[in-house]
């Protein structure tokens, strides 16, 4: 068995004894009542939740490669994002681990250059930093008056601070001449796949500024749009736990209440990349933001569980666009355009 398939049983055997200690821990027939207080109705609110909060998402990137001059339906961008999420979301990776297949699957399925595509990526990830920055600093100044100890509000400003920070030095580095932006590429690539753009190093880093800086001086009403999508993913992800207690709990979440549960569940979610789709990590990162809100550990497992059917119909879609499209034969076709401008 390689090393990384060694690494993924592991860490799923880890994930799982994880899931079934906090589930012992929070009784499972208090877990089934919960979910039974929750109800079909509310179950399903949280899956129509979550399928549009992807899809809001999807809209955002489609008009991202639309600013690259890329034009795509809906349903195909739709389908190459939910193979990578599926990918990522299975792989300890930050769900970083899909990016490669999707980055591959983009520029086969809709004839697309490989750095106008990265560009499109890149500058998605720009937006979702910028995104979780904001969520943040509004938890931290609206929310999180008096509510938890200092040191951990100035955790939460911490990370605010640090995502603000990669999104401007990220949009600054690709706009403007900066060696440093030379040397992280430099330090990344040897992370990176070996596609043969990025083979080139400040070639392909030109490349790829080239295409941004065209994107957000050329096209900024597109990308204002894929702004727009991305603010709504953002609402409806935090909707999600809004739905949660008015259902589960007949508790209608106040405002500093809801920016309390945003903040630590950001903050936790730097752990869930450590298993499989967070499996284990999340539960038991719910079980102390539960604990925090003086709310009982069965319901934390609940929510855990909720969400994970939320995502399900992405993931389950995602791997059978992926068998359909075969990642062996995207890597077949990567190496048969190699000497083309894809990758």
């Amino acid at each position: 068995m390689g090393g990384r398939r060694k690494g993924l049983l592991i860490s799923a055997v880890l994930g799982l004894l994880l899931l079934g200690a906090v589930v012992w821990m929070a009784h499972p027939g208090d877990i089934l009542a919960r979910m039974g207080v929750l109800g079909a109705g509310g179950i399903a609110a949280l899956v129509f939740n979550g399928v549009l909060s992807f899809s809001c998402g999807v809209e955002g990137w489609r008009w991202l490669l639309h600013a690259q001059g890329i034009r795509a339906p809906f349903p195909s961008v739709f389908r190459v994002m939910s193979g990578g999420y599926a990918l990522g979301y299975s792989i300890p990776s930050c769900n970083l681990a899909g990016e490669p297949v999707r980055a591959l699957w983009a520029s086969r399925e809709f004839s697309a250059p490989g750095h106008k595509v990265v560009a499109a990526i890149v500058l998605e990830k720009v937006l979702l930093a910028a995104g979780t920055a904001g969520i943040l600093f509004w938890a931290g100044a609206v929310g999180l008056r008096g509510e938890l100890p200092s040191a951990l509000r100035q955790g939460v400003f911490s990370l605010a601070g640090a995502a603000a920070f990669i999104a401007g030095a990220t949009l600054v580095g690709v706009t403007q001449r900066t060696p440093w932006a030379s040397r992280c590429l430099a330090f990344a690539r040897r992370f990176l796949p070996r596609w043969a753009f990025l083979e080139r190093g400040n070639e392909a880093l030109l490349e790829v500024k080239s295409a941004l800086q065209r994107a957000l001086s050329g096209h900024r009403e597109a990308v204002a749009k894929a702004a727009g999508f991305v603010a709504l993913m953002f609402c409806l992800n935090a909707l999600a736990p809004f739905i949660f207690f008015a259902l589960g709990y007949g508790r209608i979440l106040s405002a500093e209440e809801l920016a309390v549960f945003l903040a630590l569940g950001n903050l936790s979610s730097l752990l869930f990349w450590l298993t499989p789709g967070g499996i284990g990590v999340a539960e038991g990162a719910y079980v102390g933001i539960f604990k925090i809100m003086g709310l009982p550990i069965d319901g934390a497992v609940t929510f855990a569980l909720a969400q994970r059917l939320a995502v399900l119909p992405v993931v389950a879609l995602g791997f059978f666009y992926l068998s359909r499209q075969g990642v062996i034969e995207l890597w077949k076709w990567r190496h048969g355009n190699a000497g083309s401008n894809c990758f």
